[in-house]
């Protein structure tokens, strides 16, 4: 058996001319015809998809700031200032001791604690944020010989 290197010559040569130029120009056709329906037509699609998607893209990146804006006005609730007295007397009735700390700052309050069980900290802050509707903004927790001990600090004014 002959491999087709070997053969594909012998069969061009005993073609006449015509024969070979009638062949060339078909092998053209179909090379033609492959590329034009096998590979541009395809990348122009795929092109003419990644344009309709990269213009959704840039109307949905322009409406994002206006969106998260929205979004914003509606979730967060009109927060008055907090009052430095409302924590330490939530504290004092849940059996916490607060002090207020020396570092504290315009627009935050923070409180140091000590000795207090792990289960009424996290009680009490659950109830600062469901009743004052606050989050301590920062939470330092250490373990203590007795229960723990560390600081909350709370926003003074509305963010």
């Amino acid at each position: 058996m002959t491999s087709i290197g070997q053969s594909l010559p012998a069969f061009w040569r005993q073609r006449t001319r015509r024969e070979q130029a009638f062949l060339a120009v078909m092998l053209l056709s179909v090379a033609t015809f492959i590329y034009i329906f096998g590979l541009e037509s395809p990348l122009r699609l795929m092109a003419a998809q990644a344009e309709r998607r990269h213009a959704v893209a840039q109307a949905d990146q322009a409406r994002l700031p206006a969106a998260l804006d929205e979004l914003a006005r509606r979730q967060r609730p009109p927060a008055a200032a907090l009052d430095a007295d409302a924590p330490l007397q939530s504290a004092a009735a849940a059996g916490i001791t607060l002090v207020p700390d020396a570092t504290s700052t315009a627009g935050r309050l923070t409180m140091r604690f000590e000795a207090v069980p792990t289960q009424a900290l996290f009680t009490w802050l659950a109830q600062v944020q469901e009743g004052q509707g606050r989050s301590p903004l920062k939470a330092s927790v250490r373990r203590a010989a007795v229960g723990v001990e560390g600081e909350v600090v709370f926003l003074t004014a509305a963010p």
